[in-house]
């Protein structure tokens, strides 16, 4: 009987001392703030696109390169845990899918980049909400340790 319960615990405990899987890493969209385009909006690509719309559960629009598309969403910055409403959102006027005069209005002034930031982003998996953080070393303390794993959604 004790031999059988020393067991199922050695068992428990190799359970809980595994490293966590690849899978479990965060993966981000990192973007580089570059001068001042950088600062003014955030853009992805098509792809990336795409899958930020199905993880946040909205059906993909047809034919996205050529219509105007807005959806309001929040955002929360993982380093202050400030959250923004901001609109995500594709414009034939204004270019790219992505965050346009909400991120350098209210993200850029808040946080003071300078354009050397590299930032990444991903949608929580549970909440639905776009979360971002500063992922290079320059901008980030000493301390501060980022498992970066470039990928799409």
């Amino acid at each position: 009987m004790l031999s059988r319960i020393s067991s199922k615990l050695s068992n428990c405990r190799s359970k809980k001392e595994r490293a966590p899987s690849a899978s479990s890493s965060r993966k981000y969209i990192v973007r580089k703030l570059l001068g001042d385009e950088g600062l003014e909006q955030i853009e992805f690509d098509g792809n990336e696109a795409r899958a930020i719309l199905k993880k946040l559960g909205f059906d993909e629009p047809q034919h996205m390169e050529n219509k105007t598309w807005r959806f309001p969403i929040e955002v929360v910055d993982d380093d202050t845990q400030k959250r923004y409403s901001l609109e995500l959102r594709q414009d034939v006027k204004f270019g790219p899918f992505g965050f346009h005069e909400d991120w350098a209005g209210r993200v850029v002034a808040d946080r003071d980049f300078d354009g050397n930031e590299e930032i990444g982003f991903y949608v929580h998996p549970k909440t639905g909400e776009i979360h971002f953080s500063v992922v290079n070393a320059d901008a980030a303390s000493d301390d501060d340790e980022y498992s970066l794993e470039c990928a799409t959604l």
